[in-house]
């Protein structure tokens, strides 16, 4: 009877361990591009994004190792080691064929950001905000013009 018990135990901590780890997937901003899904903070796969890349690489002032920037056509990818694994920092758009998983690009009016976003974000000048759990959503506008998308994954 007590094996019984035990063995229950043990099903139901792994049940919940498993249930959490899907929550945590779910957390933030994400990006679908080409029928791909992009969580920020998840292991960097350097195929998933793409085969035509440059790369370049930078000290960190942040993270144990360097970071390192994977150029696409449409897209930057910046990543950081944590634990000896190598992580997406951030996505940042280049032109205006990225389009946010909402459906906002480059070359939009700010009117869209916020009929898709809303009004709930933190604004120093020119930038917007849009905080998520773990993620930010930052937007740069000029004249009314979105300038400037990046997803940024917020590491502690």
């Amino acid at each position: 009877m007590k094996k019984i018990i035990v063995v229950l135990l043990m099903v139901i901590c792994i049940t919940g361990c498993g249930e959490k780890k899907e929550e945590l997937k779910s957390e933030g901003f994400t990006l679908s591009y080409q029928n791909t899904s992009f969580t920020l903070g998840e292991l960097f796969d350097v195929n998933k994004y793409g085969t035509e890349y440059t790369y370049s690489e930078t000290e960190s002032c942040a993270f144990e190792d360097k970071d390192r920037i994977y150029t696409y056509e449409d897209y930057e990818v910046t990543t950081y080691t944590l634990n000896n694994e190598e992580r997406v920092l951030s996505i940042y758009f280049l032109n205006p064929n990225m389009k946010t998983t909402e459906g906002l690009s480059i070359g939009d009016t700010i009117q869209k950001m916020q009929e898709l976003y809303g009004t709930d974000y933190e604004q120093d000048a020119n930038l917007y905000t849009y905080k998520k759990d773990h993620t930010n959503l930052k937007i740069i506008v000029e004249d009314e013009i979105v300038k400037s998308i990046e997803y940024y994954n917020i590491v502690e």
